[in-house]
């Protein structure tokens, strides 16, 4: 699945847990921070290189605030910009979003290991 079809088909679908999920098959619902690492999954082409950028900075996800003040997670890639759930398509600024935090691997890993255990 391309990045650009993935965005296209994503409904935002809020958690019961708070989690990160790779959406791998259809329907393609979500989370905002479901949302982020799926499309940083697909703009790398597999989970290795996904980690190999997130480790390296290449890919960074941030804790922010949304233009309606709620917390949100949004995605940067270098040489691409940002992009969530909000706003589809990549940009140059985080438009809108404020207070933003970046998330480090250790933090990334460890929502992803809950999303895998709370989806059983």
């Amino acid at each position: 699945m391309s990045v650009g079809s993935f965005i296209g088909q994503f409904t935002y679908e809020a958690d019961r847990i708070d989690s990160f999920h790779i959406i791998d098959k259809a329907p393609h619902k979500g989370d905002c921070d479901d949302f982020a690492i799926t499309v940083a999954y697909l703009d790398a082409g597999s989970v290795l290189r996904m980690w190999w950028k997130i480790i390296t900075l290449q890919t960074q996800i941030y804790w922010c605030k949304s233009p309606s003040n709620e917390a949100h997670i949004i995605l940067w890639v270098r040489g691409r910009g940002w992009i969530d759930n909000i706003f589809r398509e990549w940009r140059d600024r985080p438009t809108g979003h404020t207070r933003r935090w970046y998330l480090p691997f250790p933090w990334i890993a460890l929502k992803l290991a809950i999303g895998k255990v709370a989806r059983r």
